[in-house]
């Protein structure tokens, strides 16, 4: 997202807090149900396009990230600044579980020397995510109560299918056309699935991005687990 800010434009996110945890949903709340449920709402600023009218994307990253620490100086209650490090140990602490768990996805990795691209392209940016192994049920996880949809996975891989080969079986009553938001699937679409029976258990990979108790990307389904559980 790009915003002009007086003199300045600036790359960056609106993003959510509640307790502490970023909460991608609350984005779209009125402002009488944020305060009420105590979300507060920032723009992150990741970089820094133009300002006084030149366009700074053609300088290298280093310098618009000086540029862009004194144009934001400390922040405010509106205005946050983006972390950034030269430091790899305290950037990869930045892509680990106990980010993830107040809902930070990854980080982005961009050279010191890299232009901000003008047409498409990142200029050799990376970016890198946290991964969790998970054990969950082809779209569903459960929770020693029920079984619940979270996601659908990626397209599955031969070593996958291998896995699972012989071992689903359809549920009665054929296929279910349904619709909503599921990681993946555009929210305002309906879909057809076949239920299978409940009880295979598969190692799925998830990063930590979840909207509403769901995976808001799609789940890499690993293996079929070499037992089956009585839901």
């Amino acid at each position: 997202m790009d915003i002009e800010l007086g003199r300045v434009v600036l790359d960056g996110e609106i993003v959510a807090y509640r307790e502490g945890r970023l909460d991608f949903a609350a984005l779209g709340y009125g402002p009488l149900r944020r305060r009420s449920e105590g979300v507060t709402v920032v723009f992150v600023a990741f970089d820094l396009l133009g300002a006084r009218g030149r366009d700074l994307r053609t300088l290298p990253y280093a310098r618009r990230r000086e540029r862009l620490e004194a144009v934001i100086g400390a922040g405010n209650a509106g205005v946050q600044l983006m972390r950034s490090t030269l430091d790899v140990e305290l950037a990869r602490g930045w892509i680990g579980a106990e980010q993830a768990a107040v809902g930070v996805e990854g980080a982005l990795a961009k050279p010191l020397g890299s232009r901000c691209p003008l047409r498409g392209g990142r200029s050799g940016w990376v970016k890198v995510r946290h991964f969790d192994d998970v054990d969950a049920l082809v779209l569903g996880q459960t929770d020693r109560r029920q079984v619940r949809a979270v996601g659908l996975s990626t397209t599955l891989s031969r070593p996958a299918l291998v896995s699972l080969a012989g071992r689903l079986r359809l549920a009665p009553g054929g296929p279910v056309r349904a619709s909503g938001v599921v990681a993946g699937l555009p929210g305002n679409e309906d879909f057809t699935y076949w239920p299978v029976e409940p009880g295979v258990v598969v190692e799925a990979r998830a990063d930590s991005a979840v909207e509403l108790g769901r995976y808001r990307h799609r789940l890499t389904v690993v293996r079929a687990k070499p037992f089956t559980t009585t839901p």
